[in-house]
């Protein structure tokens, strides 16, 4: 547990550097900054727990493969429109 505490501090600036350069096309959907660094943290975890030695690839390479996917999922979801109805406030008022 203390080594993952290791990674995700060590990570840190590089999931921020990222999360600055996707920021703004999410930024007027309602969501914030922090937002994307913690899909970068999810994806860190995910390369953590899914990186194997034996491929012949840097951990370095891995995690930010893992890290831009799980941030790029994260912009294609809030873009979209489909469920946007779902998530947006109504006001309804009734005429007697």
């Amino acid at each position: 547990e203390t080594a993952k505490d290791m990674f995700f501090e060590k990570y840190r600036p590089f999931i921020v550097s990222i999360a600055n350069k996707f920021y703004p096309l999410i930024k007027n959907g309602g969501y914030e900054l922090n937002d994307l660094i913690q899909e970068g943290m999810i994806g860190l975890s995910q390369a953590i727990n899914d990186f194997k030695e034996q491929k012949n690839v840097k951990f370095s390479t891995f995690a930010n493969v893992c890290i831009e996917r799980q941030m790029i999922s994260f912009v294609r979801d809030a873009n979209r429109k489909k469920h946007r109805i779902l998530n947006s406030s109504l006001s309804y008022s009734f005429v007697s």
